[in-house]
């Protein structure tokens, strides 16, 4: 629209006006009727611009001459008409000199001005004979207004203060949607016009104007709301669903409530209503859009009957569907493959592709998944090590255009490693590996090369352990002779329950011992009986002999026959002696070998030892995770038997190696309290599960 326009339809103009401007949609229309009298002419004369619009429909002798003064006066108005409406008007048209020379007769006529400057706009109406007048509210309801007509309801030129009342009304835009007015001809359309859209409206005129006996000319305008806030709010549309659309702006705080509206093109030529929120806190709109081409969507915040700066158009279509994330392919514990992919709100399925190379080259490349699930689960007898890619659909939104493919992702090629969870001098269980089928596992006798182990086969994830020092390897298998997709071995762990030759070992220790202990009693007794018969033979000795009492000749017989015994011993004794010394060295020797084997096995992990107590702890508790067992430090062996972790690992009891105060290594458990780090307890450095095991 240029800077000012003029409308004029009647006799003298166009018989049909239409367009939009900054005030609304508006359409004015004009029927000439069969009478060629001066009195049943009607005319319409309207001036406008981006602020005001005037305008005047008069019907009756003179009708073009009284429309385009009385649209032009309103138009010259300064300021707003409104608070001295309809007075000066009124006087304006009771100026009888003014109108001596006008060339018109009895008039009867409608006008009005809008102004949309001020706040929440203005609006001001008047009119004289007639009963076309109709406003109607933002839903479509029609305000009362008084059109009672009467007989003298007219105006001539020479009326003066004789003129009758002038009927009026005035108030805000936001008051009112919608402003038809229609000459007296035209008045039998009024009980449709709520239904009736402005092009029903013109076809509706030139029907009813066949038997029309006067001009026929009706004004209709879709007010344009005016915008009371400046504020314009930011509108998001995302895809929530595969055939929904959530609209979501932020709270404007002054907003009761907001109109959506949607239209075919961005400019909004011609808009509809899809939605009014009459709740200002709700700030989101879930919709399903037609799926037959793009609409455009905005967000109009209301205050009152008012309406706000609409936000910037937004289209949810075309639908560009995001790239699903594939996410690493996994064991399913059903023997086979399954793969996961981030779920894309907008699709409606998904397509899985597999190839044997990332290229996905033809014809090696197919597609083996259509679904909804954002998961697939793959056969058993799937091959390992091939590539997989995922895409997103939606057929209904976007049919033939997917999303891009997501980036290829190998499937596993191997099983996974097992790991321990239960070790004990009985029995080893580890945790059951997805897609094994059985476990392979090799029992090393200590001292020997892994190779030279012996392997056993199992579908549970135990076995029971061996019963002299044994190291232990597992593996996972899909089958007995698949070495392709075999898991790698497990960490050794060592079970070496405490040797029966260990009892020996310390019965042999002893015998040295015993028969030192058996000499050295000979000896003594020897030499007692020697030592005591000659101090008896000095305490009794005289310068005549005396004779030997009985029993001090018993004792010295003892005694001589204890020296002969001893004499006759002394060989065999030292030839044991020196038979056990050479067992002992031997078993010592033994000891020591073991002990370094032992060494050499608990070197292979990484051995945790606590050496002092860790503060807080309650150390030491050398017995099974029992409170309120008696058994203490003192009461173990050397090497103790413990497990290297629970079932449970959450338990927070642990096995540790430790030394004593007097220097003895033990082995035992401990309770850690949950506010301790465990990885700092031993240093960083160490697996807590992986603890060395010792025998029984």
């Amino acid at each position: 629209m240029t800077s000012l326009q003029r409308m004029i339809v009647g006799p003298d103009g166009r018989s049909e006006d239409r367009g939009r401007s900054a005030h609304g949609r508006w359409g004015a229309f004009y029927h000439r009727g069969p009478d060629d009298a001066s009195p049943a002419r009607a005319a319409f004369h309207a001036v406008q611009d981006a602020e005001r619009l005037a305008f005047a429909l008069a019907e009756g002798e003179g009708a073009a001459f009284l429309a385009e003064c009385v649209a032009e006066f309103l138009w010259t108005q300064p300021g707003e008409v409104g608070a001295a409406w309809p007075g000066v008007l009124y006087d304006w048209l009771a100026d009888a000199p003014q109108w001596e020379i006008a060339t018109a007769g009895a008039v009867r006529f409608a006008c009005g001005r809008l102004d949309r400057a001020p706040s929440g706009g203005r609006m001001a109406l008047a009119w004289l004979g007639m009963e076309g007048v109709c406003l109607f509210g933002a839903r479509g309801h029609p305000l009362m207004l008084d059109t009672s007509v009467q007989d003298d309801d007219v105006w001539t030129p020479g009326a003066g203060r004789d003129l009758p009342a002038l009927h009026s009304f005035s108030g805000t835009l936001y008051d009112a949607a919608r402003l038809v007015v229609l000459s007296r001809s035209a008045a039998p359309l009024i009980p449709d016009l709520p239904e009736m859209t402005t092009p029903e409206i013109g076809l509706a005129l030139g029907a009813l104007s066949d038997g029309a006996r006067a001009d026929l000319a009706v004004f209709d305008l879709w007010i344009e709301p005016v915008v009371i806030m400046g504020d314009q709010i930011v509108v998001r549309c995302r895809w929530v669903e595969p055939s929904a659309c959530e609209l979501a702006w932020e709270q404007l705080p002054e907003a009761t409530g907001y109109r959506i509206e949607e239209a075919p093109t961005p400019d909004f030529g011609a808009p509809s209503l899809l939605a009014e929120l009459t709740d200002g806190r709700q700030v989101s709109y879930r919709f399903a859009p037609p799926p037959d081409g793009a609409r455009y969507y905005r967000v109009v915040p209301l205050v009152g009957g008012a309406l706000g700066a609409p936000s910037a158009p937004v289209a949810a279509l075309p639908l560009t569907l995001p790239v699903p994330v594939l996410v690493p392919i996994r064991w399913a514990r059903e023997d086979s493959l399954r793969l996961s992919w981030t779920p894309i709100p907008a699709a409606s399925g998904y397509e899985v592709e597999a190839a044997p190379e990332d290229d996905f080259a033809p014809p090696d490349a197919a597609i083996v998944y259509r679904g909804e699930r954002a998961e697939v689960t793959l056969p058993g007898d799937t091959a390992l090590g091939r590539y997989f890619r995922v895409r997103a659909i939606n057929a209904l939104y976007a049919p033939g255009m997917p999303s891009a493919w997501s980036e290829p992702v190998r499937a596993p090629s191997r099983l996974a490693t097992p790991v321990f969870s239960e070790i004990t001098a009985r029995r080893l269980a580890w945790e059951r590996v997805p897609g094994a089928r059985t476990y392979e596992i090799r029992v090393t006798p200590v001292g020997r090369d892994p190779e030279q182990g012996e392997s056993i086969f199992s579908g549970e994830a135990a076995c029971p352990a061996a019963d002299g020092p044994a190291s232990y390897q597992v593996r996972a298998l899909r089958g007995p002779d698949d070495e392709r997709t075999a898991s790698a071995w497990s960490v050794p762990v060592t079970i070496a329950p405490h040797p029966a030759g260990a009892d020996v070992t310390r019965r042999a220790l002893a015998i040295p011992a015993l028969i030192a202990v058996a000499l050295a009693a000979l000896a003594v007794g020897f030499w007692l009986g020697v030592a005591g018969l000659e101090a008896y033979r000095m305490a009794q000795a005289t310068t005549t002999p005396t004779p030997l009492d009985p029993a001090a000749q018993a004792a010295t017989r003892v005694a001589r026959m204890q020296a002969e015994t001893f004499a006759a011993l002394a060989p065999q004794l030292a030839t044991a002696l020196a038979g056990a010394e050479a067992d002992n060295a031997a078993l010592r020797a033994t000891q020591d070998r073991w002990i370094a084997a032992e060494a050499t096995r608990a070197a292979q992990p990484t051995t945790c030892l606590v050496i002092e107590r860790p503060a807080g702890l309650r150390l030491p508790v050398y017995a099974a995770p029992d409170e309120a067992s008696r058994r203490r430090a003192e009461d173990l062996p050397a090497w103790a038997a413990v497990r290297a972790r629970l079932a449970d690992p959450g338990a927070r009891w642990r096995a540790v190696i430790g030394v004593t105060a007097a220097g003895e290594t033990v082995g035992g458990w401990v309770r850690l309290p949950d506010e301790v780090d465990e990885a700092a307890l031993y240093g960083g450095v160490c697996d807590p599960a992986r603890l060395p095991v010792w025998g029984e």
